[in-house]
């Protein structure tokens, strides 16, 4: 039986240019844990980025079945390097690495399916305007499209919503003073270009 990934948030806007090519079938589902903006992510300049949380609820998602070819350990190789940003790559999860995998069994026509978490400890229940912030700064240190304005942005795009979702943009246009997550991102990119 084939294996596959449970993307919420971004990997479900783009599993990456590894693991695209291997998906067969999409199937929607929830993920059977919370889920919630509970770590800052150095590849997205500290922004805030959604995790596996005790402190959130079940979000919408899709199991990414892959190909009958692609073996399980493989599939983690793959979606570690899509997640630390080495796509394309040979190189390999390191035993200390700071990404781990859930393992969800006889899933989704899956024997297995994989869900990215994280080995460093979970903002609890942080102040939506804590996270404003982090996502404000990022956009000065996160390359293009991978700051903490867009990331919300993009998985609001899609119904993702999570207990913490509406205070979160709401802070963020309201330190910006904008009506829309768009025209944050271009106030904050015209503050940094001056």
């Amino acid at each position: 039986m084939a294996v596959g990934i449970l993307a919420f948030g971004s990997l479900r806007i783009d599993a990456g240019a590894e693991l695209q090519p291997l998906i067969v079938d999409r199937v929607r589902t929830a993920t059977p844990f919370g889920v919630e903006f509970a770590r800052l992510s150095r590849t997205r300049g500290n922004a805030p980025t959604l995790q596996p949380s005790d402190d959130g609820d079940p979000v919408d998602a899709e199991v990414l079945v892959l190909s009958d070819a692609v073996l399980a350990d493989d599939a983690r190789q793959m979606l570690w390097r899509r997640e630390t940003n080495h796509v394309g790559t040979a190189r390999r999860r390191p035993a200390n690495s700071v990404v781990t995998f859930l393992e969800i069994h006889n899933c989704a026509g899956c024997a297995l399916v994989l869900a990215t978490d994280f080995k460093d400890p979970p903002l609890v229940a942080p102040d939506p305007s804590l996270l404003a912030r982090c996502a404000i700064d990022s956009v000065a240190r996160a390359e293009t499209g991978r700051d903490g304005i867009t990331y919300p942005r993009d998985v609001m795009a899609q119904g993702l919503v999570t207990r913490r979702t509406g205070a979160y943009r709401q802070a963020i246009l309201a330190q910006t003073n904008t009506t829309s997550l768009d025209d944050a991102l271009a106030v904050v990119r015209a503050r940094h270009a001056r």
